[in-house]
């Protein structure tokens, strides 16, 4: 709330390394803050690559919208849509069984977001800031509608890459299992859960989490999806075989304990 700019020493502070994050309250405040950052790393020997005529903006501002402005985008949409005498496509206040499908109504919102009027550029005599749904902080993906989807989905990726990598190592026979319980919690199942004490996670985004857990533990144990139908073999089993390695519900469980245990100390 202070109208004074910020030293050089002060924005040095909310640097990481060479990353950095400022949050505003509302767009004017945005401009003004983005302009003092420009000028004062300027000032430090520091470049913020901003966008310049064609010059796309390495630099990007995310809009966090309320649950208001997305209801009022929803209103919106259906007036330009349907006709009054239609039934909305999207009803914020009706029961879920009458919304379209989750995965239409997001596409929905997305395009409403991209729209508005609160993601416009934020131009200035430096050049200008474009605005995103989504970018990459230390590792984690940050949505604007705060959902944890997009990271998810990114740590899958990363660990199904490690898995793949480490095929010789799984099919060896040479290697006994404890070995391979070890390096599977060490690369895959760290790759996977980087950033879980953060996570929001719902029971779509957690069985998403469970079904590779699983389908890894079966890819090591060589364990077939036929012989799984054929002979019913159930999860338990496949994690007992597996020296009785835990959910990722209850590993999850546990790096949150330690997390919080962690922050408790600092004080």
């Amino acid at each position: 709330k202070s109208q004074r700019p910020f030293t050089k020493d002060e924005l040095f502070l909310l640097l990481y390394v060479d990353d950095g994050a400022l949050i505003f309250t509302n767009r004017s405040d945005a401009v003004l803050g983005s302009k003092i950052a420009f000028t004062q790393m300027k000032r430090m020997g520091l470049n913020m690559h901003v966008g310049i005529g064609d010059k796309k903006s390495k630099t990007e501002a995310m809009f966090f919208p309320t649950r208001e402005n997305i209801q009022n985008w929803i209103k919106d949409y259906n007036k330009v849509t349907l006709p009054s005498t239609i039934m909305p496509i999207i009803d914020p206040d009706a029961p879920k069984k009458k919304n379209l499908p989750l995965k239409k109504m997001k596409t929905i919102i997305n395009r409403c977001y991209d729209k508005s009027m609160c993601t416009k550029d934020i131009k200035d005599d430096f050049g200008f800031i474009s605005f995103t749904r989504e970018f990459t902080y230390l590792g984690s993906v940050i949505s604007y509608d705060l959902d944890d989807f997009s990271d998810i989905s990114l740590r899958i990726k990363k660990a199904n890459q490690a898995m793949g990598a480490l095929k010789f190592f799984w099919d060896s026979e040479h290697v006994d299992i404890s070995a391979k319980v070890k390096i599977y919690l060490a690369i895959p199942i760290n790759l996977l859960l980087w950033g879980c004490q953060t996570w929001a996670l719902t029971k779509v985004l957690t069985k998403k989490l469970e079904v590779f857990h699983m389908r890894c533990l079966r890819r090591i144990l060589k364990i077939r999806w036929d012989d799984v139908r054929e002979q019913r073999i159930r999860n338990s089993h496949v994690r007992k075989k597996f020296l009785n390695i835990e959910t990722i519900e209850n590993i999850i469980s546990k790096r949150r304990l330690i997390f919080i245990g962690k922050i408790i100390r600092m004080k």
